[in-house]
């Protein structure tokens, strides 16, 4: 009978032991719960917020309420769509060659559909300025089409690189029609 109470006694420090860690995870499980629905509570606010104010932005400059230039960045934070901003404003102002934005840019931005258009929309503006050698060293075969590519093989040749006119061939060789724009290739 001593023995079985022993046994007994140890048996139910075990369950008390048990129950008091179960306790325990539970009011740490539940503080947990707690504290990360109101982190989540928190940050959705800031997105609905966000989401908001930028949806204002939209509407202002399509009614040119405010330019491209007075769009409030800092307050938009690091909602997602910000970046389709700094396209929309860096696009319109490529003509005055802003190189130093165009590549932060398409740094931060690598490899995203919004960086591979800027990219070819800034090539083009660099063409059509006959900025050849800054042509050269954007240019990236990924980003674009034909037109590009003759563009980047007379920017090359225009640069003295002599192996250009091999690669033409590459882009004479193709059964369709090519773009204009490489006429002047073809013709050397």
């Amino acid at each position: 009978m001593i023995c079985s109470t022993a046994l007994l006694s140890n048996s139910l420090k075990r369950v008390k032991a048990a129950c008091w860690a179960l306790s325990t995870s539970v009011i740490v499980f539940g503080a947990t719960s707690f504290a990360s629905s109101t982190f989540a509570f928190n940050s959705n606010s800031e997105l609905e917020h966000q989401r908001q104010l930028y949806q204002t932005i939209r509407k202002q400059l399509d009614q040119r309420e405010i330019t491209l230039e007075q769009i409030p960045y800092d307050k938009l934070g690091d909602y997602p769509l910000v970046p389709y901003l700094k396209f929309q404003s860096l696009n319109a102002r490529l003509r005055a060659l802003p190189y130093r934005e165009v590549e932060a840019f398409l740094d931060q931005n690598e490899g995203t559909w919004l960086a591979n258009r800027l990219l070819s929309n800034w090539l083009e503006t660099l063409a059509a300025k006959n900025h050849w050698h800054e042509f050269q060293s954007y240019y990236r075969p990924t980003v674009g089409g034909t037109d590009l590519q003759c563009l980047y093989l007379s920017a090359r040749k225009r640069n003295g690189d002599p192996t250009a006119l091999a690669e033409v061939s590459d882009i004479w060789n193709q059964g369709s029609s090519q773009p204009k724009r490489c006429d002047a290739l073809f013709s050397q």
